[in-house]
């Protein structure tokens, strides 16, 4: 089995134990971390006038995993995320690198 198919049955196996009642959180451990290689043309930086800075700025500030907190109550507690991280190239191709005054995007 390769290694992305297995962190593709994990994935889902985490997220059928997050849709059972009682559980918030589960850990998967024993994988490598991910790792996303983002690969850009100096011609399309210098067409943009862009840097790899303002470049992996904007990815990341769009690429994130935000905790808001919890709310409790004698029953229970939730924890409050939200979840805009992007796992592969699909996920992160539409990131807004910089938006012109006229509308125009670069992503």
């Amino acid at each position: 089995m390769t290694l992305a198919a297995f962190k593709d049955i994990a994935k889902n196996i985490e997220d059928d134990f997050l849709a059972q009642p009682g559980l918030s959180q589960v850990f998967i451990e024993g994988v490598p971390g991910e790792e996303i290689e983002i690969r850009l043309r100096e011609n399309d930086l210098r067409r943009y006038n862009l840097t790899f800075q303002q470049v992996g700025n904007a990815v990341k500030s769009a690429n994130l995993e935000t905790f808001g907190g919890t709310i409790e109550n004698a029953e229970q507690v939730i924890n409050i995320k939200t979840d805009n991280k992007g796992y592969n190239a699909s996920d992160l191709k539409n990131i807004i690198v910089v938006a012109k005054d006229n509308g125009q995007t670069v992503s």
